[in-house]
C-alpha cells in the first residue's frame, strides 16, 4: 500500500509551526525534530518515539540590549554522542547559532557572527568521523562575487 501514518507533532491555536523543519532518527529510532514557530519567530524542538513529546522552547530570538531576533530559518538538527543539537540562522543579523540540548535546557552559541552575512540553507553532518561539519550560503556585500559557500566545525 501506497499510504503513510500521519502524526501531528505539534500544534497550538493560533500557531504556524512546522517552518524550516529537519530531522535526525538516533539509533533507538527516536526521531528528533527542530522546526520554527513561525508566528513567533522562534526554534522549537520536539521528538516523537512511537509517542508525541512536549514540544520545546529552544530559542526565542532574545538579545541582550537589543529588540527579539526571528530566529530559525535554516535550521538543521543533528546529534552529538546522542545529544540534539541545533544549528540555525538569527534572520535580523544573519548570524548561525548553535543550540544544544543538556536536560531540560538549551543553550545557545553563537558559531558565525559580524559583518558578513551568514546562515543561508545550512546543512550538517556527522559522518565526518562523527566531528559535526556544518556548510551553509553566505554573502560578503564587499566582494565580487559576493555570494559563498562555508563549511566550518560548529
Amino acid at each position: 500500500s501506497n499510504t503513510f501514518a500521519e502524526t501531528v507533532l505539534d500544534s497550538v491555536t493560533p500557531g504556524d509551526r512546522g517552518m524550516w523543519a529537519t530531522s535526525v532518527v538516533d539509533g533507538s529510532g527516536t526521531i528528533h525534530v527542530a522546526y520554527q514557530d513561525a508566528l513567533g519567530d522562534q526554534v522549537m524542538y520536539t521528538s516523537y518515539n512511537g509517542t508525541v513529546a512536549t514540544p520545546e522552547l529552544v530559542d526565542d530570538g532574545t538579545r541582550a540590549g537589543d529588540r527579539t531576533h526571528n530566529v530559525g530559518a535554516g535550521a538543521a538538527i543533528y546529534l552529538v554522542n546522542g545529544t540534539p543539537t541545533i544549528a540555525y540562522q538569527d534572520g535580523l543579523k544573519a548570524d548561525v547559532y548553535v543550540a544544544t540540548k543538556s536536560g531540560a535546557t538549551w543553550t545557545t552559541n553563537a558559531v558565525a557572527q559580524g559583518a558578513l552575512l551568514d546562515g543561508f540553507s545550512i546543512a550538517v553532518t556527522t559522518a565526518h568521523g562523527g566531528t559535526p561539519m556544518a556548510a551553509w550560503g553566505q554573502i560578503d556585500p564587499s566582494a565580487a562575487p559576493n555570494r559563498l559557500l562555508v563549511v566550518k566545525q560548529p
